[in-house]
């Protein structure tokens, strides 16, 4: 609620862009979601690695095996880099299910649509874009 209403939380949490998913033709993928901190001061960047797993029976999975956040601070050009932090461990464990793949015409293109079932939680949709990229 105090985030619709443009309260405090956007001066300390709010996201930089679009959470942004690559799946290469040998089934792996990078899921990656930028934030910012505290007005610009520091930016944060999460990533997940895993693979798209199909076990014959039900849908195909993405099953995330990593993840890393990179935490970049204005002043200093080295990001502080942290190996499976715990918040974004917790939210690895879950396997996403592959609901649909379909296609739409965008804007006079053909666009890929990938529908996500996160077990448990809901369903994410991500687009690929003009440069071949899926985006939430």
């Amino acid at each position: 609620m105090l985030a619709a209403r443009g309260g405090l939380q956007g001066l300390f949490f709010r996201a930089r862009d679009r959470t942004t998913l690559e799946v290469s033709d040998d089934g792996s993928a990078v899921l990656e979601d930028n934030f910012v901190l505290l007005s610009g001061a520091f930016t944060v960047r999460i990533r997940w690695r895993g693979a798209v797993v199909s076990e014959g029976r039900g849908p195909a999975q993405l099953r995330w095996v990593s993840s890393q956040a990179a935490i970049f601070c204005a002043v200093f050009p080295t990001p502080y880099v942290v190996d499976r932090p715990s918040v974004a461990e917790r939210l690895r464990k879950d396997p996403w299910e592959l609901q649909a793949m379909l296609r739409a015409r965008v804007h006079d293109q053909e666009r890929r649509l990938m529908v996500l079932n996160r077990v448990g939680q809901g369903c994410l949709v991500f687009m690929q874009d003009a440069d071949g990229r899926r985006q939430c």
